[in-house]
């Protein structure tokens, strides 16, 4: 079994306004700016979840599994390489896929989001064509995060990791 080499994946995922000047922090106002603290808060979001990537990406072709069972809550994504639309998941995991406008050898599966925050363990299974590629157990450490700086909204509950495989 291999486990996660720990590399945390801090990347905000939406730009929206989260503070701005003249607010207080962690105001949801969505007006102008108006009197407040005189902050100058940016207007970088963030999601809560986990943030995974496979080193290397998976690129051979085939019919492929990923199954995460997030705390005893199963969560499933299945298509095949190269891409072609048909990648399809359930639950709280997503797949990345990059490469589809590249011609087929170039199409790849580099890295996965699980879109829920505070779970205790995380056990990642990847089958291609019915045989198991590789597999991962971890017990994330998750930290806040604040992309507008400590005094300024949003804060997410983030966790990241390197999955390695031979």
């Amino acid at each position: 079994m291999n486990r996660f080499s720990v590399a945390l994946s801090l990347l905000p995922l939406v730009l929206s306004p989260a503070c701005r000047p003249g607010e207080s922090p962690g105001s949801d106002k969505d007006s102008a700016p108006g009197i407040g603290t005189g902050l100058d808060c940016g207007g970088i979001a963030c999601e809560d979840g986990f943030n995974g990537a496979f080193a290397p990406a998976f690129t051979v072709h085939g019919a492929y599994v990923f199954t995460a069972d997030i705390d005893g809550a199963v969560s499933t994504c299945a298509g095949s390489l190269p891409l072609g639309g048909d990648f399809a998941c359930d639950g709280e995991l997503q797949l990345t896929r990059s490469g589809s406008a590249l011609p087929d050898d170039e199409h790849s599966l580099p890295s996965f989001l699980i879109y829920q925050a505070g779970f205790s363990t995380l056990n990642l299974t990847v089958t291609r064509d019915g045989v198991e590629e590789a597999s991962w157990s971890e017990s994330p450490e998750w930290e806040l995060y604040q992309p507008n700086g400590a005094d300024c909204g949003p804060t997410c509950t983030v966790a990241g990791a390197t999955l390695s495989w031979p």
